[in-house]
């Protein structure tokens, strides 16, 4: 676990600071991975019949949820460039973006909780929706603390 935080700050200050973000971030999330299914394997305990029957729906679910994030990321590279000079109707489409990829989140994690119910039962599909957004929050308060607040042109003190 201590891994997988500091691989979380060094994600949020690479975030903000490298000059060939893409490159950091594909590593950065790579190792993200590795860690997340170490993490799952450890607090889920399956059974060999279990894991035969998760590990593949876990992949479908992940390569979703992947595609969430890079909306995501995509969202925070358009704030980071843009939050000192913001507009309102800028901020507006950002929020909203914002919003809906949560929802969109939350819509996943419904729609597969139901498939993980029909091979795990509902304790352990709630288990892993649980430990999968824990993770999904730890990596959230990270970025986010990482990300200045927004501001207007006229609140810039030059």
């Amino acid at each position: 676990m201590k891994k997988l935080i500091v691989l979380l700050v060094v994600f949020s200050v690479s975030l903000l600071s490298a000059q060939n973000m893409d490159r950091y971030i594909e590593l950065l999330r790579t190792d993200l991975k590795t860690q997340k299914v170490a993490i799952i394997t450890d607090a889920m305990k399956f059974t060999p019949e279990e894991s035969e029957k998760f590990w593949p729906l876990y992949r479908e679910y992940d390569l979703k949820m992947s595609k969430i994030d890079d909306k995501i990321l995509k969202l925070i590279k358009e704030y980071s460039e843009n939050y000192e000079t913001m507009v309102d109707k800028r901020a507006k489409d950002l929020m909203n973006t914002n919003l809906d990829l949560a929802e969109d989140k939350i819509d996943l994690r419904k729609e597969y909780f139901k498939k993980f119910d029909k091979i795990l039962g509902s304790t352990k599909a709630a288990r892993f929706i649980q430990i999968d957004n824990q993770l999904d929050q730890l990596i959230s308060v990270q970025i986010s603390t990482q990300l200045p607040l927004i501001r207007k042109p006229s609140d810039v003190i030059k």
